[in-house]
C-alpha cells in the first residue's frame, strides 16, 4: 500500500530497508533530510517495498530524484513479470525524473549511468600511488573526528569558491542531512589540520555493509600534496578492513570519475525512468518557466 512519510513506521521501515541489504538513501533518516515529500509504496506481505520522493508544483507531482541521492531502490521480493509498480508509479505521478538501482524488466530506461565502488583486485593507478607517498612525506596526519558544523562548513565554502550550486539552498539540504546522519550515527568524517584549523575533510556514510563519500574538499596547498587522494584512500582501506564495500559517490563529470578510477573504483549501473504525462498547460507552465531564466 502507499504510506505517506507522516504516517509511516519509519523505525519499522528503516529496519526493513536494513534487512535488505538496501543504501542509506531508502532510510527515512535520509529523505526526511533531502526529499521535499516522499511516500513508501509497501507489499509488507509480499515482502517488498520502494520509497517514492516527489515534489507538487501547480497541484501536480513528480516523482523526482533528489540532490545528494543518486536513485531509489526496489527491495525485497519483488514478484516477477508483474507490472504492479509502473501501474502504481503512473497512476499517483505525472511525471518521473527518478532513477532506480535495478533494472524494471516492465520498463525501458530513459538512460543507463553508472557510479562507482571499489573491487577486490581492481587496479591503483600509478599516478594515485605517487599522491599517497607525496601526503606521506608532507608529514601531516589524517585523523577521525566526531562531526561539527565547522567540517560541513570548511568543505561548502572552499567548493563554493568554484561551484554556484554551493551557493544556494542545496547547501541546507546538506546541512540538515549531515545532522541527521549524525544523529543516527551514519556519518563518518576525516579531516586532516594544519595549526589546528581544517585544511582537507571528507564526509562518509555509513549504514549496513556499505561506505559512501559524500563531500569532501581540500585547500589548494593540502591538494597539491595529494590530500584528497589519501583521505580517500585512508577511508576506502578502513571501510575494507571492516568487510564493507566503499563506494565512491558517482559522478558524472568525467575528472571526478577519473579520480575514482585511479583509487580502484569500477563502473557499477542504474537507471533513469524518466516520462512525461502532465497536461498541456502544465508543459507550458514548465517552458516559460526556462525561458525566463535564460
Amino acid at each position: 500500500m502507499l504510506i505517506s512519510s507522516e504516517r509511516l513506521d519509519k523505525v519499522a521501515w528503516d529496519d526493513f530497508v536494513a534487512l535488505h541489504g538496501a543504501s542509506i538513501f531508502s532510510t527515512s533518516t535520509y529523505l526526511d533530510a533531502t526529499a521535499e515529500n516522499w511516500f513508501v509504496y509497501w507489499k509488507k506481505d509480499e515482502n517488498w517495498g520502494v520509497a517514492l520522493p516527489y515534489t507538487v508544483r501547480l497541484g501536480l507531482k513528480t516523482l523526482y530524484q533528489p540532490f545528494f541521492s543518486r536513485y531509489q531502490e526496489v527491495i525485497g521480493d519483488v514478484p516477477a513479470g508483474r507490472p504492479e509498480l509502473e501501474e502504481v508509479i503512473k497512476k499517483h505521478f505525472k511525471r518521473s525524473m527518478v532513477n532506480f538501482r535495478r533494472e524494471i524488466p516492465e520498463w525501458i530506461p530513459s538512460e543507463i549511468y553508472v557510479f562507482q565502488q571499489f573491487e577486490e583486485g581492481a587496479k591503483i593507478s600509478t599516478n594515485a600511488k605517487r599522491q599517497f607517498k607525496k601526503f606521506e612525506k608532507s608529514g601531516h596526519s589524517i585523523v577521525v573526528e566526531d562531526y561539527k558544523a565547522e567540517h560541513l562548513e570548511f568543505i561548502t565554502n572552499t567548493l563554493a569558491e568554484k561551484l554556484d550550486f554551493y551557493k544556494g539552498d542545496e547547501v541546507e539540504i546538506i546541512a540538515r542531512l549531515a545532522e541527521n546522519l549524525t544523529g543516527a550515527q551514519h556519518l563518518k568524517c576525516y579531516v586532516v589540520r594544519v595549526s589546528g584549523k581544517i585544511a582537507a575533510c571528507v564526509l562518509l556514510m555509513d549504514f549496513g555493509n556499505r561506505r559512501i563519500y559524500l563531500k569532501g574538499a581540500s585547500s589548494e596547498d593540502l591538494k597539491k600534496l595529494g590530500a584528497m587522494y589519501a583521505l580517500l584512500n585512508n577511508a576506502r582501506e578502513e571501510a575494507v578492513a571492516e568487510n564493507k564495500i566503499f563506494d565512491f559517490g558517482g559522478s558524472r563529470v568525467d575528472s571526478v570519475k577519473s579520480f575514482n578510477y585511479k583509487l580502484g573504483g569500477v563502473d557499477q549501473k542504474y537507471f533513469a525512468y524518466h516520462y512525461d504525462n502532465s497536461p498541456f498547460w502544465f508543459k507550458l507552465a514548465q517552458s516559460l518557466k526556462a525561458w525566463k531564466k535564460k
